[in-house]
C-alpha cells in the first residue's frame, strides 16, 4: 500500500485521495506458528536498552506472574529468549523452565493479597544454554491453564565463576499482561531453596518483563460478527484467534461474486475494522495463510509543528518487510527493512522541507542466513559459529570439514532480539561444531530455514 505525506494537516477526504493500492505483493513468507495454535502471551516486541537479567549468584530461580490473552487455554509451546556468556561450554550447563499455580503463601509486605508461586504445574527437561543470544523452545507441553494468572520461572544449573546467563528484558507485552515487577527465590549452591519467593523491581529505569511467547490450543475459528454503517463507511466486526490473518469480503448477493475489502491480522477475540466503502448487503471473514503488509491511514498522523509523520503498519508476525519513500514517484529510497514481531508496528519519519513524500510498505523475501563470525575455543572440544538470519525463524544447520560429508542438522531458532544495527535487524543463533585442529582447517556450513 502507498500513502502520500505532505507537510501540514490532512483532512479525512484529502487523506483518502492520497491512498494508492499496491497491486503486486511478494507472498514469500509464512506464519510463525501452527494454524491450530493461538498466541496467548507475547513479549517480543520492544526490547529495553539492550538489557538482560540473570541472577548474580547464577543459581537463584526467577520469573514472573502473567495473565494470558486470547481464549485458548491449553498451553502447548513456549519460546523464551536468553543471553549467555559461557567460558567453557558443557552439557552440564543448562536451564529448567517451570509453571506454578499462584496459590503459595501470601506475601506479607504487600498492601493487597498476593500469593507466591505454589503448586508446580510443569517442569521442562534440561534446556542447553550456550554463549550468545538463543531461543529456548519447549514444545508438547499440553497443560490446561484456567487460572486468571500464574507464574513461570527459570533456573540455571552448572554455571561456574565467570559464566553469565539471563533473559532479555522487554517492555509491556503485546498479548497478555504482566506487571513491572518479577520474583526471585534464593537458592544455595546445591540449588535448594534458602527462602521463599520475593518480588523485585528495577525502579523507573527498567520494567521487569522478559522475552517470552506462549502458544495454546486450540484456536477458535474465524467468524463474521456484524457490520454497522458509520459516517466514513462501514464498521465490520470479526471474531478469531490472535495473529490469525484474514480477508474481509463483501458481495451484493449471497452467492457472490465476493470481493476482498480488507486484509488484516487479528489482534484477538473480537476485532473491529473500518471499511471506507459504501455499505454492502453481505459480508464475511475468511481465514487465510498470510496477508500482505499494509499501512493504516485511519491512524495516520502528520504534523506541521513537528515536521514528522507516523505510519501505523500491520503485517504477518515473522514476515520480512521494507518501507520505501519517494518525493517524485520515480526514485525510491529504502528507509527501513525489518521483521514483524507482532501484527502491528509504528514508525515515525521526519518530513523534508516543502516536500510531498510518498511511502509504501512491501513484503520482502526472507533474508539469507549467513555465518558472520567464528569463535575459536582452543581449550574446548568445539568452536562456536555465529549465524545471522531472519528473526524468530527455525533453521537446520549442518557442518562439514570437506563439503562432502555433512553432519546431522542441528535445529536452532534465530533470536527475536536484534543481532546487530544493520538495516536488516537480523536475529542471531550460535551453533557448536568440532574444534579446528589446525589454523588451516576450514569448516563449511549449510543452513536451511525450516518454517
Amino acid at each position: 500500500m502507498y500513502i502520500t505525506v505532505r507537510q501540514g494537516w490532512l483532512g479525512g477526504k484529502e487523506m483518502m485521495k492520497r491512498i494508492l493500492i499496491l497491486c503486486a505483493f511478494v507472498f514469500a513468507l509464512g506464519s510463525v506458528c501452527r494454524a491450530d495454535l493461538e498466541v496467548v502471551y507475547d513479549n517480543f516486541d520492544t526490547p529495553q536498552n539492550n538489557s538482560f537479567y540473570g541472577p548474580f549468584n547464577r543459581v537463584d530461580e526467577f520469573g514472573d506472574d502473567i495473565y494470558l490473552g486470547g481464549i485458548a487455554r491449553t498451553i502447548e509451546k513456549v519460546e523464551l529468549e536468553c543471553y549467555a556468556n559461557i567460558r567453557a561450554m558443557s552439557p552440564t550447563k543448562y536451564a529448567i523452565f517451570r509453571f506454578y499455580r499462584q496459590d503459595g503463601s501470601i506475601y506479607e509486605k504487600s498492601d493487597v493479597e498476593v500469593h507466591r508461586p505454589g503448586t508446580l504445574l510443569f517442569e521442562s527437561k534440561p534446556l542447553q544454554i550456550k554463549t550468545g543470544y538463543s531461543i529456548l523452545n519447549i514444545e508438547n507441553i499440553n497443560l490446561p491453564m484456567h487460572d486468571p494468572s500464574f507464574f513461570w520461572t527459570l533456573q540455571f544449573y552448572g554455571l561456574e565463576e565467570g559464566d553469565n546467563a539471563g533473559m532479555i528484558l522487554y517492555k509491556t507485552p503485546s498479548v497478555g499482561f504482566s506487571y513491572g515487577d518479577f520474583w526471585i527465590r534464593s537458592m544455595d549452591a546445591d540449588h535448594q531453596p534458602k527462602a521463599d519467593f520475593v518480588p523485585y523491581n528495577f525502579g523507573t529505569s527498567l520494567s521487569g518483563n522478559f522475552g517470552l511467547r506462549i502458544y495454546a490450543s486450540s484456536a477458535p475459528d474465524v467468524r463474521f460478527v456484524g457490520a454497522e454503517p458509520v459516517e466514513n463507511g462501514v464498521e465490520v466486526s470479526v471474531f478469531g484467534a490472535v495473529y490469525q490473518p484474514i480477508e474481509i469480503q463483501s458481495a451484493a448477493q449471497p452467492e457472490g461474486p465476493w470481493q476482498v475489502e480488507k486484509y488484516a491480522v487479528l489482534e484477538g477475540w473480537t476485532n473491529t475494522f473500518l471499511l471506507h466503502t459504501d455499505p454492502s448487503l453481505y459480508y464475511k471473514a475468511v481465514a487465510v495463510d498470510k496477508v500482505p503488509p499494509t499501512i493504516s491511514y485511519d491512524d495516520f498522523l502528520a504534523s506541521y509543528q513537528t515536521n514528522s509523520c507516523v505510519l501505523n503498519i500491520q503485517g504477518m508476525p515473522g514476515s520480512h518487510f521494507g518501507i520505501f519513500r519517494t518525493t517524485d514517484a520515480v526514485q525510491w529510497e529504502s528507509v527501513e527493512t525489518n521483521y514483524f514481531m507482532g501484527p502491528n508496528l509504528s514508525r515515525t519519519f521526519t518530513l523534508g522541507e516543502n516536500k510531498a513524500e510518498l511511502y509504501c510498505v512491501q513484503e520482502l523475501p526472507l533474508e539469507t542466513p549467513e555465518v558472520i563470525r567464528i569463535t575459536r575455543c582452543p581449550d574446548q572440544e568445539s568452536d562456536l559459529a555465529y549465524i545471522r538470519g531472519p528473526r524468530g525463524r527455525l533453521a537446520g544447520i549442518s557442518y562439514s570439514a570437506d563439503a562432502v560429508t555433512w553432519s546431522k542438522p542441528v535445529k536452532e531458532r534465530f533470536s527475536f532480539f536484534a543481532a546487530d544495527d544493520s538495516n536488516y535487524r537480523s536475529g542471531l543463533l550460535t551453533v557448536l561444531f568440532p574444534r579446528h585442529y589446525t589454523e588451516e582447517s576450514n569448516f563449511h556450513f549449510r543452513i536451511q530455514l525450516l518454517d
